[in-house]
């Protein structure tokens, strides 16, 4: 075999030999694994509620997505859907609050966008301007007052217990130059809502006010 031959022979060799190694002729993407995209969190939508609905101008109803209880408070992470957008907070209430309106810490914590998207929504309900890149305050103190168990501690008459105005009244910023602010709540632990309903329509520009950051 002539010298050119050997060659010849050893550049075929080579070439199968590249060929079994990364394949010939194949487009290596065509047979490559995708990564698997992890999907989007389902959420329960956000109920509105407008008009006079339970005697409240103005509600709106979060879902609870974790309870987190310790010897003190209850943390309720509130996530639902809102127009293709997660929307919600963190809301801590003391466990036992005996009706007081003092000593009885709670607050609430921000999620991050989820609750820049609730300001902004809450907002929108309430007809206040708010500007688009407002974000909800990192932390938003309250006194919360259990109605229910106010009213059957201090009414003299048993008639009058089958009905308050809501579960909770929270009361923010009491010691505001502009006074303070009220909102009632509803907590359904049965069927996983949070319920904020609004109390009075005087308190909506200084509600805005104080759960936006500054």
């Amino acid at each position: 075999m002539s010298g050119k031959n050997k060659l010849a022979v050893l550049w075929i060799s080579l070439a199968s030999l590249l060929c079994m190694l990364v394949g010939c002729g194949s487009n290596s993407s065509d047979t490559s694994t995708p990564t698997p995209t992890r999907p989007a969190p389902d959420f329960t939508r956000l109920v509105i509620k407008s008009g006079m609905e339970d005697g409240h101008p103005v509600g709106i109803r979060l879902a609870i997505q974790r309870t987190t209880d310790t010897d003190t408070t209850t943390a309720y992470k509130l996530i639902s859907s809102y127009e293709g957008r997660p929307i919600g907070l963190i809301l801590v209430i003391p466990r036992k609050d005996n009706g007081k309106k003092t000593g009885s810490s709670a607050f609430f914590k921000s999620l991050g966008p989820p609750s820049d998207h609730f300001l902004q929504v809450l907002a929108s309900q309430y007809k206040q301007d708010l500007d688009p890149s407002a974000k909800f305050s990192d932390s938003i103190p309250f006194v919360c007052m259990n109605l229910i168990d106010f009213f059957r501690k201090n009414s003299d008459s048993a008639e009058e217990n089958n009905w308050v105005a809501a579960q909770y009244k929270l009361f923010f910023d009491s010691e505001s130059k502009d006074g303070d602010a009220e909102m009632f709540m509803n907590i359904n632990p049965g069927r996983q809502w949070v319920e904020f309903a609004e109390k009075d329509e005087e308190y909506r520009p200084h509600l805005i006010r104080l759960f936006k950051q500054h």
